[in-house]
């Protein structure tokens, strides 16, 4: 079975946390919370990220970021 164009690699969980340096439990709760990347639940238990998507929030966050920082004059 081939992966459908325009999805990129899929990673797990633990993968993830480790290329967004963060525990499995944090991204966990990002999930559970919606606040994190988007996710594909393959099951119950199998839960599998785009890098892409990956990659996307990551950019969100930091522009989310830049508009609360104060100006340094």
């Amino acid at each position: 079975m081939s992966i459908p164009f325009g999805i990129g690699r899929l990673l797990t969980e633990s993968e993830v946390a480790d290329y967004l340096c963060i525990k499995p439990s944090i991204l966990k709760s990002l999930r559970s919370n919606e606040t994190g990347p988007a996710y594909i639940q393959l099951s119950h238990k199998l839960i599998r990220y785009n890098i892409e998507d990956v990659k996307e929030w990551l950019v969100k966050k930091m522009k989310e970021r830049e508009q609360y920082e104060p100006v340094n004059n």
